[in-house]
């Protein structure tokens, strides 16, 4: 299973409604100072859409956004172009994107520390029903391909992974750990 368009969700506690808001000119200063690795473009406020996309950070080859999918808040990294390397690459690639997107928020005064990382819980999403399928086998196949990122992002801990069996939905997977990742953690 090829893993490209990867979505990584985490999840942070509720933001306060003023930290939701803020975060338009806070995306907006991240297109202007061109510092993300990511050519980024704009900026769409779909925070009128209950448990919608929140507030999205549009890019060439990859989105962020502070996501309210699913009823639960998260800083979430969506990749859409192809990524060089195998599967764990590109699910090392996310998952640093996403620590440093979150990293970068949190530490942002405009949002008054609203940003909190849960550090237990976790999302992979494969946006790509072609080559994905929401399928038992597709579950399946995915789970061993998560195995070797998950012993290394979780320092060999514990986890448990919880799937939806609803066919229409993306191929996607909640990762749950008793080990606590902290926005310092490091993939090396």
């Amino acid at each position: 299973m090829e893993l490209e368009h990867l979505a990584f969700k985490l999840f942070i506690a509720p933001p306060p409604e003023a930290t939701v808001a803020a975060l338009v000119p806070v995306f907006h200063s991240w297109i202007t100072a061109g510092s993300a690795e990511e050519l980024l473009i704009d900026v769409a406020d779909y925070r009128h859409v209950p448990e919608g996309p929140g507030v999205v950070l549009i890019g060439f080859r990859a989105d962020y956004s502070l996501d309210h999918s699913g009823g639960r808040w998260g800083i979430r990294y969506y990749r859409k172009a192809p990524l060089a390397g195998g599967n764990l690459d590109r699910l090392l690639h996310a998952a640093r994107a996403t620590l440093n997107a979150c990293r970068r928020l949190q530490a942002d005064s405009r949002l008054s520390g609203g940003i909190r990382l849960d550090g237990h819980e976790f999302e992979i999403q494969v946006c790509d029903r072609l080559l994905a399928p929401n399928t038992a086998s597709a579950q399946q196949e995915f789970t061993a391909e998560l195995a070797p990122f998950l012993e290394r992002f979780l320092r060999g801990g514990p986890y448990r992974l919880t799937y939806d069996n609803d066919p229409r939905s993306l191929l996607a997977t909640r990762v749950t750990s008793e080990y606590i990742f902290e926005l310092d953690h490091s993939l090396s």
